[in-house]
């Protein structure tokens, strides 16, 4: 990329162009072919037309020939003004001043021109403001100080006008406001903030003036809308001190202006009450105006209105009323509850039951917004502090401040005298309960009617009434069921009687009654939600008494289709309570033996639920199962093992390798050694049988490996050994050692297999049934021992001398000589496990540093030959070849030091090649590796080498993933890393000098000869940047070389400056404050998590 910005550029005239002049005609009839034409040679024969008439530096200059033009039509129009809108965002700096007030000029009329014609398009109009917004973001303030005024002032030409002028400034305020982040520097950001703050007077004497004014009624929703906009940045007294709250609330019943009234209101309410003269001096006004608003409210819609029924019979605009209802409540709740309860409660509930009648409603999104308050709500009552009073981000609070200072709002002394608040009963008092109680029963009513699907239940219920096994996992509803849950631990906290009463009482009716599968789930759900959110005697007599019904109701129902939902719904609740499991062990075993009976079900989510409950009732009372319980004789493990071929006959593969893993997880528990190898070799009885069977017929006729229904067999047997070995990790040894011998035999057969069969029938056939049955035993088989090797309770030592010799042998050299279409990705992922195992350990690390030579000999050079070809082609091999990468610079450093001038190349090329790549994963990694192998480099003997050959080639190619748009996901690791770079140039173990003395140039140290060569480079990259603004960023950098939040913040202004990447593109370099700024609000949220 840099090399192509150096060279310059040479653009083929377009035949649109002839001396000097366009052919409107002919650019109308080319643009007409690419939006009309169907064949695809001729439409794209114009699309080269049009792309060599945008590259052309000059074409921006025909663009008011086009538009003066009646041959010109609208796509013509938008293609010019797309040549316009590039210009000015990437060469606006570069333009003489009389070609930019040239274009000014140009935009400022045709807008005006086009406010004042009818039949005008809004696409047509929406870009020509958006052309025109853009040359705004680079003239306003400095070259434009009278852009504001200007408009103001033309409103009163016409209507068109004005209303256009109003969505202008609705435009700039979003931009400014809400999406200045990446689109401007942030001086420029702060510049433009204070400066539409300075100008706010006169555009809220203009809106308010249109809204009570006799405009016609788009003219006062412009108004509205725009308003809307500016409203979130305005100081509320300037607001409260003006008539237009009760101007908009007047204006809501008319249906004209009712859902845009009622946008801007909850905007006016969607703060906290300013702080000026104390928190509390504005309640009345908040009180005042919800007063007002139910008032009218109550006229629109009375009390007792069945608003479920009202959506669903409404047309769309009233359905919208009723979405933004939601969004005003919620709001108003969410920010000034604790004034609406001081100064009058009962008002506040009648809010609440409208609310209620909302959250009733049958949308999903209209639900999530309900859903979102209410659990705050209902936390608030819980939690001994309450509602906290929410602070205003601080950039808003600057710019609010900015505005008082600027407007002259804020007198010495309150205007006038404000009432103290009354006196607020605490809300988590007897008396705020009780005030309450009927909105929390109605609302658990709601919850557990509506109850979302929790992520652990796959039998859902089809459209036809039927239950069938989910396919497909959804996010949405997996965030809505955790915010229910958590309304209904709030709740059940609230009144235990009331909420286990509810839910008793439902699944009795169940039971009682007509079974009603959704209803059923929905109850079973909400039973399941509120594990442990009960005293441990109340919740022991719930469970008891829950359980005891569904298990009654699956006795009693009839139907396929019924007993899968009843078993679904047991299996969910007993998986939500393992506290109780734990204290009731024969209600756990009653509960364990209830799943093996489900596993016998024909029903493929019934089984698939319980082979899941199972593995997790495992994981939380393993120990239960190898204890000797009362009345027991004997650990229940030991029943479990002598059935286990009863328990899995009617199981798919996949669900025995859940059992086999569950009954794993119950082994590792135990603590003596000896017995736990016992239970292995028990547990492992019947796939060790078949493995045996298959092994004494391969011995006398080893053809028999090559059958697809044996390949198919030792899969299996693979796969529940993989299962059982991750969950019981060193006690593993002695069955991998039982496997060994044969199973590195069988791989080396079907890797001569395979090779043979390549070889015959061509390197596509690796693609074939018989080919991809072959490939699957060798990466489990790989798979199994990377399993076992990076347990964290095997034996490194055991590893190195029973296991990586024979893998060295036979993995190693298959992997080297076999075709690229034949190399297995698992072999570099256990070949990275070995290193990050035996690397770490002391005792094993010098043998694994004097392997790794021979490793690379066989991998390195052979992948790097295969994936360097382009970036797509063998994506597992990429991942699997860094991570091979990673683990040998963290865990055996020692031996890249080792590497003669040859590999060394090649090992920096590789990790620059990867965090070049396009892939995320692969690009992240190879930044890790990049990062870690220049600190380790600093702190060794070969600094000097190492960076005097590769420092200006590591800045570079840093620079080039840094300003390209295909690596801004990564920005946190290459500012981190360029911040390394500069700082190693300065440390006192660099002690080689890295220019070229033969160069003529002359510099006092390291950090300044790299300080030159970054901006050499940067003006190379960048000629569309001035070079003092070049200087001006390096000098930064080095400026802020120990303040990592400043340094990231120099280069996200640099890659702005450059005007290289579209909005789109550079969020993500704000992604790591966004992450950190979620998870503070994540972490402000009281969580509960799940029993364990």
């Amino acid at each position: 990329q840099q090399q192509q910005q150096q060279q310059p550029h040479h653009h083929p005239q377009s035949g649109l162009i002839s001396m000097g002049q366009i052919d409107v005609g002919r650019l109308e009839a080319t643009v007409q072919v690419f939006y009309t034409e169907r064949k695809e040679e001729v439409r794209k024969e114009a699309e080269r037309e049009l792309q060599t008439l945008r590259d052309d530096p000059s074409a921006w200059r025909y663009v008011v020939p086009v538009f003066e033009s009646p041959k010109a039509g609208q796509n013509t129009k938008f293609f010019a003004l797309s040549v316009l809108e590039e210009v000015i965002k990437k060469r606006w700096k570069i333009l003489p001043q009389d070609e930019r007030e040239g274009i000014k000029n140009f935009l400022s009329s045709y807008v005006i021109s086009l406010s004042n014609t009818q039949g005008v398009t809004q696409s047509l109009t929406g870009k020509v403001n958006n052309v025109l917004l853009s040359v705004v973001k680079h003239e306003w303030p400095g070259n434009w100080p009278t852009f504001i005024p200007d408009l103001i002032s033309a409103c009163s030409t016409s209507e068109g006008l004005c209303a256009n002028v109003l969505y202008l400034l609705k435009m700039l305020s979003e931009d400014i406001f809400e999406f200045a982040s990446g689109t401007m520097t942030k001086a420029k950001e702060v510049e433009l903030k204070h400066t539409l703050a300075r100008e706010f007077k006169q555009i809220f004497e203009l809106c308010t003036a249109v809204i009570r004014s006799n405009a016609s009624p788009p003219v006062i929703l412009r108004a509205i809308e725009a308003l809307t906009v500016f409203v979130g940045w305005v100081p509320l007294q300037y607001v409260f001190d003006s008539p237009v709250v009760s101007d908009l609330v007047k204006l809501f019943p008319d249906a004209k202006f009712r859902n845009a009234a009622l946008m801007c209101l909850t905007e006016i309410v969607s703060q906290p009450a300013p702080n000026v003269f104390g928190p509390q001096f504005y309640d009345q006004t908040y009180f005042e105006l919800y007063g007002s608003f139910m008032a009218t409210l109550e006229q629109l819609v009375p009390p007792g209105t069945d608003l479920a029924v009202a959506y669903a019979n409404a047309a769309m605009e009233d359905q919208s009323l009723i979405d933004l209802l939601a969004i005003f409540f919620t709001a108003f709740f969410k920010y000034h509850q604790n004034c609406l309860e001081a100064y009058g409660r009962p008002q506040f509930i009648k809010g609440l039951e409208y609310l209620l009648a909302i959250t009733k409603v049958p949308d999903k999104s209209v639900f999530t917004t309900c859903l979102a308050f209410w659990r705050r709500f209902v936390a608030s009552f819980f939690l001994r502090r309450g509602l906290r009073d929410l602070a205003v981000s601080r950039s808003k609070l600057q710019v609010q401040q900015q505005m008082m200072k600027d407007l002259q709002v804020v007198p010495s002394t309150p205007p006038r005298e404000k009432p103290a608040r009354p006196t607020m009963p605490q809300r988590n008092s007897q008396e705020s309960r009780a005030a309450y109680a009927p909105v929390m029963e109605q609302l658990r009513e709601i919850f557990v009617s509506r109850m979302a699907k929790p992520e652990e239940v796959i039998v859902v219920i089809d459209e036809n009434g039927n239950a069938i096994r989910e396919r497909m996992k959804k996010d949405e509803e997996r965030q809505r069921y955790r915010l229910m849950r958590e309304c209904m631990v709030y709740l059940t906290h609230l009144n235990h009687d009331s909420t286990e009463q509810l839910l008793r009482n439902k699944l009795r009716e169940q039971a009682t009654g007509t079974l009603n599968s959704n209803q059923l789930f929905t109850i079973s759900w909400s039973i399941g939600s509120i594990a442990g959110a009960m005293h441990e005697v109340q919740e022991d007599r719930f469970i008891v008494s829950s359980v005891r019904d569904l298990l009654t109701l699956c006795e009693t129902v009839r139907g396929r289709s019924n007993k899968a939902v009843v078993a679904a719904s047991i299996m969910y609740v007993i998986g939500q309570y393992p506290r109780f499991l734990r204290a009731h062990w024969r209600f756990l075993k009653t509960v364990t033996q209830k799943l093996f009976e489900f596993m016998h079900e024909p029903h493929d989510g019934v089984q698939d639920m319980a082979c899941q409950t199972l593995l997790k009732i495992a994981r939380r009372c393993h120990r239960h199962f190898v204890s000797v319980n009362y009345p027991d004789s004997k650990p229940y493990i030991e029943y479990i093992l002598d059935n286990m071929s009863s328990f899995v006959r009617d199981l798919e593969e996949y669900q025995r390798e859940l059992i086999y893993e569950a009954v794993g997880v119950m082994i590792n528990s135990v603590s003596d050694k000896q017995r736990k190898m016992r239970y292995v070799t028990s547990l492992m009885a019947l796939p060790n049988r078949y493995w045996k069977q298959i092994m004494f017929k391969a011995s006398t006729n080893q053809e028999i490996l090559n059958d697809e229904l044996t390949i198919q067999r030792i899969n299996a047997i693979l796969r529940i050994n993989i299962a059982v070995a991750s969950a019981v990790g060193g006690a593993f040894e002695t069955q991998l050692n039982h496997l060994h011998n044969e199973l590195v035999q069988v791989y080396r057969h079907h890797s001569q297999f395979l090779s043979h069969y390549i070889q015959t029938n061509g390197p596509e056939a690796c693609s074939n049934k018989q080919a991809k049955l072959l490939r699957t035993v060798r990466k489990l088989a790989l798979q199994l021992y990377t399993t076992f090797i990076e347990s964290k309770t095997s034996s490194s030592k055991v590893i190195l001398e029973s296991f990586v010799p024979t893998l060295m042998e036979i993995v190693l050299v298959d992997y080297k000589t076999a075709i690229p279409e034949a190399r297995e990705p698992e072999a570099l992922s256990l070949f990275a496990t070995i290193i990050a195992k035996l690397g770490h350990n002391s005792e094993t690390h010098p043998r694994m540093v004097s392997m790794i030579p021979r490793i690379f000999e066989h991998v390195f050079e052979v992948t790097l030959r295969a994936i360097t070809t382009n970036f797509e082609v063998y994506p597992e091999h990429r991942l699997a070849f860094y991570k091979l990468l990673k683990n040998t610079n963290d865990h055996c450093f020692g031996a890249i030091e080792t590497l003669n001038d040859a590999q060394l190349q090649t090992f920096v090329d590789s990790v620059v090649w990867g965090f070049r790549h396009t892939e995320r994963m692969i690009a992240e990694t190879g930044m890790g590796v990049f990062l870690s192998m220049i600190t380790k480099f600093a702190n060794s003997t070969k600094c000097n080498m190492f960076f005097s050959r590769y420092i200006l080639k590591l800045v570079q190619e840093l620079f080039a993933v840094l300003t390209d748009t295909f690596h801004k996901p990564n920005f946190r690791l290459h500012a981190m890393t360029l911040q390394r770079l500069i700082l190693i140039s300065e440390s006192s173990t660099l002690t080689v000098q890295l220019w070229d003395p033969a160069s003529g140039q002359h510099f006092n140290n390291n950090a300044e000869f790299l300080h030159a060569h970054m901006i050499g480079l940067l003006q190379a990259a960048f000629r569309n940047v001035h070079p003092g603004d070049v200087k001006v960023f390096v000098d930064g950098l080095y400026a802020t070389k120990r303040e990592p939040p400043k340094f990231k913040q120099f280069m996200r202004d640099f890659i702005v400056q450059t005007k290289e990447f579209s909005v789109l593109d550079n969020q993500e370099l704000y992604a790591e404050e966004k992450a950190e700024a979620e998870r503070q609000e994540l972490a402000e949220v009281p969580g509960m998590a799940a029993q364990e």
